[in-house]
This record gives C-alpha cells, sequence and structure tokens, in this order.
C-alpha cells in the first residue's frame, strides 16, 4: 500500500484511545520509516516516540492506524514537551545501539551509568538515541527547495511510502507555480544530497530539469491501495 507521509502526519494511532500522529522520523540511508510522534492523551504539549514497528493496519479512509501498544506502555516511551528544537536535543543525546523494546533502540552503559546517579540534575532519556545526523523528521522536509542538475524545479511536497515493505519510494516535488501548477513524482533514490537544516535543507537530484517535467503527476499514483 503507497501511502502519503504528509496526510499520514494527521491520522490516528489506536489503541483503546486515539492518539494524534504529529511527525514522522525516518532513515535516509536505509529510506526507512523509524518513528512517529504521537499524541500522549490528557497532556496538550507532551508527544512520545513509537517505533514504527509498533503501528500496523493503515486505513486510509477513516486516516488510522491500529498501535501495538497500551496506555501503560506508551505512557513509559520517550517523550518530550516544547518545541521542536527540544526533540532534536533528545535525538542528538544518545547514539543508538542495540534494539530495544519499542522497536527502536537504547544504550546499556549509558542506562546502567544513569542508574547509578543519585544526582538531582536533568537526565536525558537513554532510549531516544537517534542521532540528527541519521534521523530526518518528515516536516523539516515539506516545503524545502529541490534542485535538479541543472536548476531549481520547486519544493517538497511529500513523501510517498509503501507502507506493507516500510520503504520509502517517491518524492513528491511542487513546481511552486501558480500557473501551471504540478505536483510530479520522482524516484527518491534520485536523491543525492540533502543540505543540512542550518544551510536551507534544500535536496538535490540526479534528475535534469526536463527529466523531472516528464515524471508522472500524483493523480497518475494509486495511493490508499
Amino acid at each position: 500500500m503507497l501511502i502519503s507521509l504528509s496526510e499520514l502526519r494527521g491520522w490516528t494511532a489506536r489503541n483503546d484511545r486515539p492518539h494524534a500522529i504529529s511527525d514522522l522520523l525516518f532513515d535516509l540511508e536505509t529510506r526507512r520509516v523509524v518513528y512517529a510522534t504521537v499524541g500522549l492523551c490528557g497532556s496538550k504539549s507532551a508527544d512520545a516516540l513509537v517505533a514504527a514497528s509498533m503501528l500496523r493496519d493503515p486505513d486510509p479512509a477513516n486516516g488510522t492506524l491500529t498501535m501495538d501498544l497500551g496506555d501503560e506502555d506508551l505512557a513509559r516511551a520517550p517523550r518530550w514537551e516544547g518545541d521542536q528544537s527540544e526533540l532534536d536535543a533528545m535525538l542528538l543525546a544518545m547514539p543508538p545501539l542495540v534494539v530495544g523494546p519499542f522497536g527502536g533502540t537504547y544504550a546499556p552503559l549509558a542506562m546502567a551509568a544513569m542508574a547509578k546517579d543519585t544526582s538531582d540534575a536533568p537526565q536525558e532519556d537513554p532510549r531516544a538515541e537517534a542521532a540528527r545526523e541519521r534521523f530526518e523528521r518528515l516536516s523539516s522536509w515539506l516545503g524545502k527547495p529541490v534542485f535538479a542538475s541543472d536548476g531549481e524545479v520547486g519544493i517538497v511536497a511529500d513523501l510517498l511510502h509503501a507502507f506493507d515493505d516500510n520503504r520509502l519510494d517517491w518524492l513528491v516535488v511542487d513546481n511552486d507555480r501558480f500557473f501551471h501548477h504540478r505536483r510530479r513524482v520522482v524516484p527518491f533514490s534520485a536523491i543525492s544530497h540533502r543540505a543540512p537544516e542550518e544551510t536551507g535543507g534544500h535536496v538535490v537530484l540526479t534528475m535534469s530539469q526536463a527529466e523531472v517535467e516528464r515524471a508522472p503527476q500524483v493523480a497518475d499514483m494509486e495511493l490508499g491501495d
């Protein structure tokens, strides 16, 4: 099933109750979605980091996924409050070492050290271990400039995800024009470079402008099938 990640970002993850999905994190190298950020019931400001392996049975018609975590497990998942910079700091805190209980990773040596630390100083959550250089946020891609090998072609409008295989297959490029507006779909494998956020976060393709113009449009794709 091919799913629009920009739409999935507004879906609901359900266990016994609905939890809003606010963002998605993926590994650019492997093209796999790794985590979803999920709202916690009873909190207007806190989100939890849930492994993508805990989400199944997408229902595009109703905008829902089944989440294989109860509320007690979800309450123990890595979380943060506040703006995206806090999430960046949490993800940057620890390098991934071992597969953990949520299908994610944790640093056992760091956890042991923290268990021995009796100070009152705030501690980072050792399960939130993805370095910023490895995991990308969907929200940080949308709207960023896209360059072909011979010039700018538009902005990132969406990423299309083969859910059953957990693989990012397509990049949707909006030509950002009022007249002759088009949203073209190019292979995700055509991305040759993604600039760091501090230098603009633009995306560079191996394709030429003419090749992008000949690419299929979003309407030609069978989303949700």
